[in-house]
């Protein structure tokens, strides 16, 4: 059983209106962090996202992306994964990483401050992304002694799964197509007061 239970969220691959508020929104609700995910954006139009996002709010944004920009902007965190297998030489910050497989919950991951494995459930951005774990074999790795990495679950998290998650033994939930399918602000404030509820 997990006690301190984390938020995160994923930004949609392609930016929504009004999203840098919606992020804002987010970490002012108490998540956790935002992963920044846009692999589609050139240079410029990363740095036009990360300036529309006050800096109050980088320190908690994590990059699945253009790393590099990192440092310059004042953001928390980066995120590794098929794209970007590698932090930028000499990297300080919060790393985080994908995972696809029970088998890559390895001693790989030492040294990772936490790691997402997907997808737990059929996905809800992702056509036919399908559940690849039975709940046994989650609850048997996740309750290995030697996992010393939190594992945040991913694909298809909705509010009514963090009771199950918490019980399979995730340290955390991370949300993308729940919280930004036609999120406006308004839609986005209830979708946070529900996942509320459920914590």
């Amino acid at each position: 059983m997990v006690d301190r239970f984390r938020l995160i969220a994923i930004t949609p691959e392609r930016t929504i209106p009004d999203e840098p508020k919606l992020v804002e929104m987010l970490i002012d609700s108490g998540f956790d962090f935002v992963h920044v995910r846009k692999p589609y954006a050139d240079e410029s139009a990363f740095r036009a996202y990360l300036e529309s996002i006050g800096e109050a709010y980088h320190a908690q944004l994590t990059l699945h992306d253009r790393h590099e920009l990192a440092e310059e902007y004042g953001v928390g965190g980066i995120h590794l994964n098929r794209r970007n297998p590698e932090p930028p030489k000499g990297y300080r910050g919060r790393v985080s990483r994908s995972l696809h497989g029970i088998d890559e919950l390895t001693d790989s991951i030492i040294g990772i401050d936490y790691c997402t494995l997907s997808p737990i459930y059929d996905s809800i951005s992702k056509a036919g992304y399908r559940a690849h774990f039975s709940a046994d074999e989650l609850r048997r790795a996740l309750s290995d002694k030697h996992l010393r990495v939190p594992i945040i679950a991913l694909g298809g998290v909705t509010p009514d799964r963090i009771d199950e998650l918490r019980q399979l033994g995730f340290s955390g939930a991370a949300f993308l197509g729940y919280l930004f399918a036609d999120a406006d602000a308004d839609t986005l404030s209830q979708r946070i007061k529900t996942i509320k509820q459920y914590l």
